[in-house]
């Protein structure tokens, strides 16, 4: 959010640079701790959001290792398999 105007003049420049009445600077201030109460909710919320949103991304990367240790468990295996049957002859069963 840009900082608020009064003419060409933000508050806080209007606060310190130029003379104004107790009344008018009990305003500007209150506006100015107005925006600064919305702006630390909202950094409240995307902290608190970054912090869950770091909580998913450790479990998918925790599940994502896993994953690829399964894998590679089951190819060992399968080539286990091929390389089994590979030796195993074409022949005609016993009974036959």
């Amino acid at each position: 959010m840009v900082r608020q105007k009064v003419g060409q003049y933000s508050l806080i420049d209007l606060l310190y640079t130029h003379r104004l009445s107790s009344h008018l600077k009990e305003e500007i201030i209150m506006q100015v701790d107005e925006r600064l109460d919305r702006l630390e909710i909202k950094l409240a919320y995307i902290e608190d959001f970054v912090e869950r949103l770091q909580a998913v991304v450790v479990e998918q990367n925790r599940l994502a290792e896993k994953l690829q240790q399964e894998h590679r468990v089951l190819k060992d295996k399968i080539l286990l398999l091929t390389k089994e049957l590979e030796e195993i002859p074409n022949r005609k069963p016993p009974h036959y």
